[in-house]
């Protein structure tokens, strides 16, 4: 990725207002956010009111539910933690 990229990642963080931008060992860039509050209170209410128009949606669902799933301290248990790990097996 070149700088272009780089520069529309740091966008979207700023815009955001959370997350982080790394460069892999491949010298791909990616943004991630892996707080969970900052997931439950920014990037699921963004792609709430700013919907997906592919197959991610599906995709998101799964995800929501997941996170929804952790919110709820179900990924303690192991009944909880195999749902999840269920649901992301399903994730494209």
């Amino acid at each position: 990725m070149g700088g272009r990229d780089i520069a529309l990642l740091e966008s979207i963080r700023s815009y955001m207002g959370v997350g982080n931008i790394a460069i892999t060992q491949r010298g791909t860039v990616k943004y991630s956010v892996r707080n969970l509050n900052d997931l439950t209170s920014v990037i699921i209410p963004f792609f709430d009111t700013y919907n997906l128009i592919t197959k991610k949606q599906a995709d998101f669902q799964i995800f929501k539910e997941i996170i929804n799933l952790m919110n709820n301290k179900e990924h303690l248990s192991e009944e909880g933690l195999k749902k999840i790990l269920s649901l992301r097996a399903s994730l494209n």
